[in-house]
């Protein structure tokens, strides 16, 4: 485990702040419903008014959204967006924030090629970014992905699930067990697990912990 100082001098030569990779890990998506720059949307969620899982979902997008703003010396201006259907007991809560996405546009983040033109296709190695990087941005992935402890679940989204096994073989210890399971039901369903004793989860949970995240377990 790394140590908080040594940490600290880690993310002052990163170029971008953790919440940053973290931020991406989260919103960063193939399907619809997701990501939407040119409307300054960040994320779209639409649950049952039980659904426990998404509620914490979207309490976490907020976190790592004041986060953000904290790091990036930007005006917070995050609007979220309530719809309640009444008939069908859901409600759709709408994360948007301009400067966010003024943000991510400004540096080109989809031309970033060292960071995540890998989600459509993946290189051999994703060394580009070191390996703080690389946990903050599974951190991402996570709180937006998981239903049980160490696993994260993508429906319909292969391409972010090969994205995030390609980050955990590049991370992974001789201690580390990373299992995928495909399941093609309606809709299609990928899951990665890891081993709860191994370093690359506790490195990931560490993380989860120390900024107080949400989980449903």
């Amino acid at each position: 485990m790394i140590d908080i100082s040594e940490e600290e001098q880690l993310w002052k030569l990163s170029k971008y702040p953790a919440s940053f990779y973290r931020l991406f890990g989260f919103i960063l998506n193939h399907y619809g419903g997701t990501f939407n720059s040119s409307h300054s949307v960040l994320q779209t969620f639409t649950y049952a008014l039980n659904d426990l899982w998404e509620k914490a979902k979207a309490d976490n997008l907020a976190k790592i959204c004041t986060v953000f703003f904290s790091e990036t010396n930007l005006t917070d201006d995050l609007n979220v967006t309530t719809a309640t259907n009444e008939f069908e007991q859901k409600i759709t809560l709408t994360f948007i924030s301009g400067n966010i996405c003024d943000y991510l546009k400004a540096i080109e983040y989809d031309k970033e090629t060292e960071l995540f033109i890998p989600l459509f296709k993946p290189p051999f190695g994703t060394i580009a970014l070191a390996k703080n990087q690389r946990i903050e941005f599974l951190t991402g992935i996570y709180l937006n992905h998981h239903r049980d402890e160490a696993t994260w679940i993508f429906y319909n989204n292969y391409q972010k699930m090969i994205l995030a096994h390609q980050f955990m073989v590049d991370l992974a210890e001789e201690e580390d067990e990373i299992k995928v399971t495909s399941k093609f039901m309606t809709p299609n369903c990928h899951i990665i697990t890891l081993n709860k004793d191994g370093e690359l989860w506790q490195e990931i949970e560490s993380v989860i912990i120390k900024r107080g995240y949400q989980l449903i377990q």
